[in-house]
């Protein structure tokens, strides 16, 4: 699994004015229309139980600038002080938005699912803020790493050779 590169996002949630979150990788789209976002998170986490009593989160994608912030959230510090780091706000549903991330999806806890240790919260997004000049903050190999992009006139670049089958 080390070899499965992700972006890098944080999971924040508000209950009853207690805020928490943790880093995740385990983070995809589940449909267009309604938007919803799946979430994968282990029930263990000290952040589970405020972001699935509150009844809704927001999934903020970090910039490549923000890999502290992943840090923080993915260490031993827990509950509120992980929000020293950043500049937090809130939109719709209440649940801390990380400024300067890449995007943020603020979504309501529509369904969860138990899947033995981990849990997949699915959640119907509510509203979108995106920052079109940020680069996504990577994570593969047990690496933080940012997207680079390949010059256009690179002779040393060359696509994979197409596969025949049959």
């Amino acid at each position: 699994m080390r070899k499965l590169a992700a972006a890098v996002s944080i999971i924040t949630a508000d209950s009853g004015g207690r805020r928490n979150g943790l880093t995740a990788t385990a983070v995809m789209s589940l449909t267009a229309k309604p938007p919803r976002l799946v979430i994968a998170i282990n029930k263990d986490a000290s952040a589970y139980a405020v972001i699935v009593g509150s009844g809704s989160f927001c999934v903020n994608v970090l910039a490549a600038e923000q890999v502290d912030i992943a840090r923080r959230f993915a260490g031993d510090v827990k509950g509120e002080e992980r929000f020293a780091l950043g500049h937090w706000g809130i939109l719709e549903t209440g649940s801390p938005v990380l400024e300067g991330a890449v995007t943020n999806f603020d979504c309501d806890l529509s369904e969860t699912v138990d899947c033995g240790t981990h849990a997949l919260l699915i959640g119907l997004v509510k509203r979108v803020l995106v920052n079109a000049q940020a680069s996504p903050l990577l994570y593969a190999d047990s690496q933080w790493r940012r997207l680079a992009e390949p010059a256009a006139d690179n002779p040393t670049l060359q696509t994979a050779p197409t596969r025949k089958t049959g």
